[in-house]
């Protein structure tokens, strides 16, 4: 990926649909997961296809249909296996897909199938910071965090790659000693141990992916 350490950026900015095109650009790489924005221009989509690797779906911009069945912007969807799925693009359209190692399940948290909106995954709570764990296995995490307004999560590093998303509110990502004010539908990109802390400006929700070595 083209976007570089240390910036917010927006997938919809970084990986535009192309009309009449579908197209992907890597955003993590691990050695057995990966994250891929995918943009798809008005009318296209992929046709039926049979999985058998566990894979999540997250939309961010247009309007997106899997299956026949909706998938708005901010909602995740479980990719099920061994079963047909496609996905339609009514309007220029980005999405993220996450492609999990094999075996891994998020039975609490979403069944294969379904569609959910992202950010009602984690409750808000008046003073607090709530986590979420989504996915946890040897090689990847995935959370889902709330801050209500003031609240931080002090500095510390990051042990892996990790990519950060603002799913609701306004905060400030503290990098390497620089402030980068970050907003809903907006992403952050950290290198492995790269010192970091989060600051809610106001009520903030965020999706974190980050990538674990491997014990």
């Amino acid at each position: 990926m083209t976007t570089i350490y240390g910036k917010v950026f927006s997938l919809v900015e970084e990986n535009p649909p192309i009309s009449g095109c579908t197209t992907s650009e890597t955003l993590m790489n691990g050695s057995d997961f990966s994250v891929v924005s995918l943009a798809l221009g008005e009318g296209t989509g992929i046709s039926d296809t049979i999985y058998d690797i566990p894979r999540l779906w997250i939309s961010f911009h247009g309007s997106l249909e899997v299956n026949g069945k909706s998938l708005p912007a901010g909602s995740l969807y479980a990719v099920p296996l061994s079963t047909p799925v496609s996905i339609q693009a009514g309007k220029d359209s980005v999405y993220e897909e996450i492609i999990l190692p094999q075996g891994t399940f998020m039975k609490n948290v979403i069944q294969d199938g379904e569609i959910k909106s992202l950010k009602d995954l984690i409750p808000s709570g008046k003073g607090k910071i709530i986590n979420r764990d989504l996915v946890d296995s040897d090689t990847i995490m995935m959370a889902a965090l709330s801050m209500d307004a003031g609240c931080a999560l002090p500095a510390h590093a990051a042990p892996g790659e990790a990519l950060i998303t603002v799913l609701d509110g306004e905060g400030v990502m503290m990098y390497e000693g620089t402030d980068h004010p970050i907003h809903a539908g907006e992403s952050f990109r950290m290198a492995k141990g790269g010192r970091h802390a989060v600051k809610a400006v106001t009520p903030f929700k965020m999706l974190l992916i980050l990538e674990k070595e491997k014990r």
